[in-house]
C-alpha cells in the first residue's frame, strides 16, 4: 500500500504558492514600468505641443517643472518581500506578528490571487495536519476550478497519485522511512560503482548504520 509522506505534500504546496508569488510580483513590476514609461510618453508629447506652438520657457524653470512632473509621476516602489518570505507567511498565520500580518493582508488586497491561493493553502495544510481525508475530493475540485495555474498543477499531480495521497490522510504512517532507506542503499551502492555482490553490500549498510 503505498502512503505519501505528509512532510512532502506540505513542501510542495510551497512550492506551488511561491511560483504563483513570484509571477504576481513580476506583473506588478511590468505593470509599474509600463504605467511610468506611458506617463513619460505623454509628458514628451505635451513638450513637443508646447515647442511647436512656440511657448518658451525659461531654460531654468523647464527642467523644475519636468523634474516635478518627473517625480510625481514616477511610482513609489512597493516594499514587498521575496517570494519565500511570503509564502511562510501566507501558509503560517499562527506564527505571524502584527507586521507581518499587515503586509499579508496587504498582500491580499494588491493581488486578489494571492487571497484566493491564501484561503486554498491554509485549507489544505489544515486538512493535512488534521488527517482530515473526507475533505480531499472538495479540495481538489476547488483548486482545479480556481484558474490559478499553479494549483491546478498541484492538484492534477495530487490527483495522479491520489490513493497514496488519500491514504497520507487516513494513516499516522507513510512510505517516507522506506524511501529512505531505498535512496540509503543506492547512495552506498552508488559508492562502490555499483559492483558489490549482496554480501559486501549487506556489510556496508550493516556498519554504516552503526
Amino acid at each position: 500500500m503505498q502512503i505519501a509522506d505528509r512532510w512532502h505534500l506540505l513542501n510542495n504546496l510551497r512550492k506551488a504558492v511561491e511560483k504563483l508569488l513570484k509571477r504576481q510580483l513580476q506583473q506588478q513590476r511590468q505593470r509599474s514600468e509600463q504605467r511610468f514609461c506611458s506617463s513619460i510618453t505623454k509628458m514628451a508629447d505635451a513638450d513637443d505641443y508646447l515647442e511647436r506652438s512656440r511657448v518658451r520657457l525659461l531654460p531654468h524653470l523647464l527642467r523644475g517643472v519636468n523634474n516635478k512632473r518627473v517625480n510625481s509621476i514616477r511610482p513609489t516602489p512597493l516594499r514587498l518581500p521575496s517570494p519565500q518570505q511570503a509564502a511562510w507567511m501566507l501558509l503560517q498565520p499562527e506564527k505571524l506578528n502584527d507586521e507581518q500580518r499587515s503586509m499579508t493582508e496587504k498582500l491580499c488586497q494588491l493581488f486578489p490571487e494571492i487571497e484566493k491561493a491564501k484561503e486554498l493553502a491554509q485549507d489544505f495544510t489544515r486538512m493535512v495536519r488534521g488527517r482530515l481525508s473526507s475533505q480531499l475530493n472538495g479540495w481538489l475540485r476547488v483548486a482545479m476550478q480556481s484558474k490559478l495555474k499553479e494549483f491546478v498543477g498541484f492538484a492534477r499531480g495530487l490527483s495522479e497519485d491520489y490513493e497514496a495521497v488519500k491514504n497520507a490522510l487516513r494513516y499516522e504512517w507513510s512510505n517516507g522511512q522506506l524511501e529512505g532507506q531505498v535512496n540509503r542503499l543506492k547512495l552506498i551502492k552508488r559508492q562502490m560503482y555499483g559492483r558489490a555482490k549482496f554480501d559486501l553490500l549487506r556489510a556496508r549498510v550493516l556498519h554504516a548504520s552503526r
